[in-house]
Order: structure tokens, then sequence, then C-alpha cells
């Protein structure tokens, strides 16, 4: 993409003598202007209306005098802004020259005429034009409300914003007088007298509307931008002024509340800062006025911008914060933020609520640190108890196993002798046979062995253990994705073996289902019982050793465990395991 090419003016040239237009058009060409041509004072209305940047008009024209040209080209709101320089070889002396700017001409010149002075004519004229353009602009486009008076104080000419001020439209604002806007007691000829004796003038006055209503307005005026013209930029803070009356209130109202009470701009800078605030924080009223709440903070805080839409998203934010009082002591705050609007429900500032809670916080710290020293030292027992189960199975297992295989050998031996001691022998090894499957089984729940065949294989054995000692319905369903550690394996088994034991002895259920899931990332341990179900309380609080058992098992691991009542009857529970192998 090439640069932008220069802006090239347009000119009309209007003179009925060919030479004269030719000359004058070769003039503005060499300028680097474009040029439109036209012969008669007919023709020059039509192609006024294609709006040339600028009109160079004969005076003396065949069909309509170049004069009325101009006057009927400034009388057409189409055509009125484009500048207008009369042109003329036969009207010279200063009178006729008067005539034609009185027509509304921006300029005259005579012919012959140097090229070099009409040029830089139409160049002044056209930079007359655009600086016009350009505060035309910002006087129509502007927020504030902007109103031009005479030297009598009558307004001829005012923006839109103005006229929303005053509550009037613009057309029906123009010609009324400033005196006819203002309250009553009021001397308006002194003050006005006095402005424009002093050239300028800034304030706040209370404009009265044709409707009664009343507008707090902020001015600032510039006597004599023209000669008999007066500007005031006005802008209307009635909103501000009853959201700033209604926030005073507000503050006394605070000052009498015990809590710290700290009322922030948007941006965050200090407001208001009651006595509570004194006390809680050490900073007297005039230190932390004006200074950006942040300085009491130890930690960084979200940005402003995302707090304050926070706090209009939810209407209330709550939030624990680590200050620094003025002694340098540090104290934990809870604070309670809420959003303060104006009658409108534009956003003013922030109110915030603190209460010291370093107290609480010390408790709290402590209470943690004592659950975490009860979870270690319930895995410890967990460990220890494991590792006892351990060395009792082999003891079991290993010396009281063979010591029963070893008299259950010696009655066999008696039990082959004839006689009557015969039926007691064989009545003997029955009782040590079921010992001994005694032995072996409380081995087993000890420390089953069967864990080495991995998870799936260890709960399927005590399913079956399960369902031959108590004649239960009980089943299995589901499988691991792939092996489970020994460790995690161990408490999952655990949960099952002391859920199931449960069931048992509490339930008073005729099935049980015990179902394995993983996912490749968590191993979901479900059983589900119709029995009459747990106490959703008890269950809750954790009631049940072999419940918190169970979890404390599980959350030594990352896991979860979950009791519930079943729809329909019964308890169901469920241990979440992440396999901890990623």
């Amino acid at each position: 993409m090439g640069p932008t090419p220069a802006w090239r003016p347009t000119v009309l040239v209007v003179d009925d003598v060919g030479d004269n237009r030719e000359l004058v058009c070769a003039i503005l060409r060499h300028a680097e202007f474009r040029v439109v041509q036209a012969e008669t004072g007919a023709e020059a209305l039509s192609q006024a209306l294609g709006i040339p940047d600028l009109i160079v008009l004969d005076v003396m024209l065949p069909d309509i005098d170049g004069l009325e040209v101009c006057r009927r080209l400034k009388a057409d709101p189409r055509t009125a802004a484009i500048p207008l320089m009369h042109l003329s070889g036969m009207y010279r002396d200063p009178l006729a020259k008067a005539r034609a700017l009185d027509s509304g001409a921006d300029a005259y010149l005579t012919k012959p005429v140097e090229p070099a002075e009409l040029v830089a004519t139409i160049r002044a004229l056209l930079r007359a034009r655009r600086a016009e353009a350009e505060l035309r602009a910002v006087f129509e486009g502007a927020l504030d409300g902007m109103v031009i008076t005479d030297d009598a104080g009558r307004y001829v000419e005012v923006n839109e914003a103005a006229a929303r001020i005053f509550g009037v439209p613009r057309e029906r604002l123009v010609g009324r007088m400033v005196s006819e806007f203002t309250p009553l007691p009021f001397d308006f000829d002194a003050a006005w007298a006095s402005f424009r004796a002093r050239g300028s003038e800034q304030g706040e006055i209370t404009l009265v509307r044709p409707d009664g209503g009343r507008r707090v307005v902020e001015y600032a005026a510039t006597a004599r931008i023209t000669p008999g013209r007066h500007l005031s930029i006005l802008r209307d803070v009635t909103d501000r002024k009853r959201a700033e009356v209604a926030l005073q209130r507000h503050v006394q109202i605070i000052d009498q509340i015990n809590d710290a009470v700290v009322v922030t701009t948007l941006r965050g800078t200090i407001t208001a800062w009651n006595r509570g605030a004194e006390r809680l924080f050490g900073y007297p009223l005039a230190e932390a006025l004006g200074r950006h709440v942040s300085f009491l903070h130890v930690d960084a805080q979200p940005a402003r911008e995302d707090l304050v839409r926070e706090v209009a998203n939810v209407g209330r934010h709550e939030v624990e914060v680590r200050c620094r009082c003025r002694s340098g002591e540090e104290i934990w705050i809870h604070v309670s933020r809420s959003l303060l609007s104006d009658p409108g429900g534009a956003p003013l500032g922030v109110i915030s609520y603190s209460i010291d809670i370093t107290e609480q916080r010390r408790m709290l710290d402590a209470l943690r640190a004592s659950e975490a020293r009860a979870h270690q030292l319930a895995q410890r027992l967990q460990t220890v108890q494991e590792e006892e189960r351990r060395r009792l199975a082999a003891e079991v297992h290993d010396e009281l196993g063979q010591a029963l295989t070893g008299i259950k050998l010696g009655v066999s031996l008696l039990g082959a002798r004839e006689g009557a001691d015969a039926a007691r022998a064989a009545s003997t090894l029955a009782l040590i046979d079921d010992t001994i499957a005694r032995v072996r089984r409380i081995a087993s729940e000890l420390r089953p062995s069967v864990l080495t065949l991995g998870l799936d294989t260890a709960l399927e054995w005590q399913v079956d253990e399960l369902r031959a000692r108590t004649g239960l319905r009980c089943g299995l369903s589901g499988t691991l994705a792939r092996a489970l550690d020994g460790e995690r394996s161990l408490a999952l088994f655990r949960v099952c073996q002391e859920t199931l034991t449960n069931v048992v002895r509490h339930a008073g259920a005729r099935s049980v289902a015990v179902r394995l899931d993983d996912d490749g990332e968590v191993v979901t341990l479900t059983i589900r019982d119709d029995g009459i179900g747990i106490d959703p309380l008890a269950a809750a609080r954790g009631r049940s050793f072999g419940i918190l058992g169970m979890s404390e098992r599980l959350r030594a691991l990352d896991g979860v465990l979950e009791v519930a009542r079943a729809p329909g009857g019964g308890t169901i529970v469920r241990a979440r395991l992440p396999r901890g192998d990623h």
C-alpha cells in the first residue's frame, strides 16, 4: 500500500468571460487544486450543490448578479458553510467591496490579481474553514454541555449535551436568556457584568429547569471568544453531589460501628475510615485518607479491576487477608466487601467491613497441626498394626500350625490301636482338624497370603470365604486394568474386610455385592448390601471407629471413603484410591 495521497481541495470558478476563467483555473491547477467551472449564476447555484471546498465568484454575471448568487448560497443550509471569494474587475472601490462582504462573501479581490495573492487567499480561507469544521465537531460531539451567549446573556448556540442538562430541546433553548434558568433571588445583571469584566469564571451553579427540576452544574466560562460571543462549558454533577451527600451520611453512620469500616474509590483510594478502623489498624483518619488501601496488605492482592468486577457480579465478596498495622504487628482480618452505587446504579466505590480473626487463625492453625499429628499417628499405628499382624500370622501359621500338626500325628498313632480309645481318638482328630482350619483362617485374616496373587484374587477369596462361612449371597464383579501396588492393594483389601465384617455383624443383610472398577487413574471399590442401612448422621459424623480407620487408611494414600444409605435400603461403601503409578 502506497502513501496516502495529499488532500487536493476542489474550487468552483464562476466567470462568464472565458479567458478570465481559464486564467484563474490555470493558476489554481498549477497550485494543485482541482477545478470545476461555471459561466452563469444559475450554473453556479447548481454546481455548488456538489459541495466544492471553495467558490471563486465573479460579480458581473449575465443572468444573476454575483452578489445575489452569494446571498442565495449563504441562505441555503446545504451551501452556507462553503467559503466564497468575489473576484471582480469592474468594482474596485471600497464601497463595492463592502457591499460584497455584506452579501456574505468571505473575501474580495480585484482583477488583475497576482497569482500568489490569489492562491494564498484561497489557502487561508480553506484553513479557516477546516479549523471551523474541527471546532464544530468538538462543539457538537462534546460530552459536556457547551453554550455560546451574546452580550445580553442570550443563548445563541447550544449543543445537544447542554440541551439535556437544561431539559429543553436545543432549538427552543436558543434565544432564551441565561437568567430564565437561575433560581430567585439572583442578581443576574450584576453577576453577568462581573463575568464580562473579569473575562473568565468557573464555579458551581444551580439551574432551574422549566419543569421545576433543579440540576447542580459545574461551569467554566470564557468571555469574548469572538466579539460579542461568550463560551460556557457545563457539567451536570447533580447525581455526584447527591451521592456525596449520601456517602457523608453513610460515613457518619458507619463511624458508630465497632467493626473496622473502610470506603474506597473503585481504584482503591481510601475515602472513609471509621473509628473501628483506627482501633484495628492503628492509623488515624488523617494518615489513612487518600492512600491506596493496598498499603495495609502484607500479601499481593488481585488486580483492583478484577476485585471490583467480582464484587459487582456476586454482590458481596468475603476473604481473609493478612495486614500490617501501624505498630508493625501482622494480623489476619476477615473482610466483607460490597459495592457502593449512585441512585442510577452506577458504581461509585467499595465499602469493606473488617474484623480481627488473628486469634481464630492461630487456634485453627493449632487445630490443623494437631490433626496432622493425629493423622501421622494413625498412619503409624496402621503400619505397626500391619507389621504385628504379619508377625502374628507367621507365628500362628508356623508355630501353632506345626504344634497342632504334631498333636494330630500323635493322636492318629493312638487311634490306630484297637479298643475304646479309638473312638475318642477319632473325635479328638476331628476337633484338631477344625482347630487347624480356624488357625489358618485367622492367619489369613491377619495377613492374607493370597494378596501376593493380586487384589482381584484376594477379593475373590474373601467373597468366597464369606459365602462359605455365613451363607450370605455374595458376588464379585469387575477387575483391575493392571496390577496395583502392594500398599494400595492391602488398603482396599482391608476396607473390603472391615465392611464385610460390619455387614455380618450389624446389617441383617441377605446379600452383598462387591464391585471393582479401574479407569486407569483411580481404582474404585464399591460394596453394597440390602440390610437395614446405616444411620446417615452416624455416617456423616464418622462415629464408627471402623469407618474412621478405613477413612484414615485411604487418606494416607490420597484416597476417599464414602459411606451412605443406599436408595431403596441397605448401605453403600465406596472407596476411591488413585493408582499413584504415573
